[in-house]
């Protein structure tokens, strides 16, 4: 764990942050589990919030078509560098690793599954949710969110985001979600 005064940022959103708490590996494996059958090789996965990088790692040993971590501290990106290249376990697919702000991250035109465990407020959950809606309509392309520890699932659904399906993990639930065809445009959100 990394407390919140250890984690250097960029961006403006620093005070959205939250302390860095690693996902375990059999609660990354049960929550994507649950989300079903999925062709790893036709999508994309990001890790927004990725910190050190084990979710990143974990997902690098699925033949995803390319596997993308991201956070706003570079330390913490340093570190999962670092962990990228002395990692000893299956890696399947190509890793990129990045500082960015998720509110203003660019989610990349293909189909994707996007990892959260918690990693911001509702303000930067809202504005990255929302980019993310808008490029997957815009584009054509499905989007998985898998929420581990889903303290602003109300965020998820006003950007238009559907609950698939959950479960609990050792110490948090989680939530899969789709986005929801029928909304053709995200709502406005009370955040932004």
């Amino acid at each position: 764990m990394v407390g919140i005064d250890d984690l250097n940022g960029v961006g403006e959103n620093g005070a959205e942050a939250v302390l860095y708490w690693p996902t375990r590996p059999v609660d990354f494996r049960r929550v994507l589990a649950s989300a079903g059958e999925i062709d790893h090789r036709e999508r994309v996965f990001i890790d927004v919030g990725c910190g050190k990088g084990r979710v990143a790692l974990l997902a690098a040993g699925l033949p995803f078509k390319k596997v993308v971590g991201v956070d706003f501290s570079p330390t913490l990106v340093d570190t999962a560098r670092r962990n990228a290249r002395s990692y000893t376990g299956p890696i399947r697919t190509e890793i990129e690793l990045a500082v960015g702000d998720a509110a203003e991250f660019e989610f990349p035109a293909d189909d994707l599954v996007v990892y959260l465990f918690a990693p911001f407020g509702p303000a930067v959950l809202a504005r990255m949710a929302a980019n993310l809606a808008t490029a997957a309509r815009r584009r054509g392309k499905r989007v998985t969110v898998l929420y581990y520890s889903p303290d602003y699932d109300e965020t998820i659904r006003a950007a238009g985001f559907r609950v698939v399906t959950g479960g609990k993990g050792h110490n948090y639930p989680w939530r899969v979600y789709t986005l929801d065809e029928a909304s053709a445009t995200p709502p406005a959100s009370q955040y932004t």
